[in-house]
């Protein structure tokens, strides 16, 4: 199937053991292989099940990124975020699997100073870095 999901096109395609997506505009020449007819979808299978919720979750290769938010902007972070989280005084604690910081970086800037990025250094570091200017 195809589906437009944040403003781009994805083509979704059977696979073993599950789908996978594509984006449509990072390929070029696409073709259908196999005879026709012979793919039938599941019961309880969407095309959309095949794209994470997330954008920052785009992605193979995924390493958990610990963030801290401040307890004034916890529940607009709890909206958005599936993985570990706890509530402490010094605020929301989350820790979440990332395949894209720069799509994670993007989101984070709208918290303004009340989100922080505690680990990996490497992604801290991208963000900071972000924030002021030399990225």
């Amino acid at each position: 199937g195809v589906l437009n999901q944040r403003g781009h096109w994805y083509l979704v395609a059977a696979g073993q053991p599950e789908s996978r997506a594509y984006r449509v505009d990072r390929g070029s020449e696409w073709q259908t292989v196999g005879a026709k007819g012979v793919f039938t979808r599941g019961p309880k299978t969407g095309i959309a099940d095949a794209l994470p919720s997330a954008p920052w979750e785009l992605g193979d290769d995924k390493v958990d990124v610990e963030l801290l938010f401040d307890p004034s902007v916890a529940w607009r972070a709890i909206n958005d975020l599936e993985g570990e989280l706890t509530r402490s005084s010094d605020g929301l604690r989350a820790t979440i699997s990332v395949a894209n910081p720069g799509a994670l970086i993007g989101w984070l800037l709208e918290f303004g100073a009340e989100a922080e990025i505690l680990s990996p250094a490497e992604i801290r570091q991208q963000f900071v870095d972000h924030l002021a200017g030399t990225k």
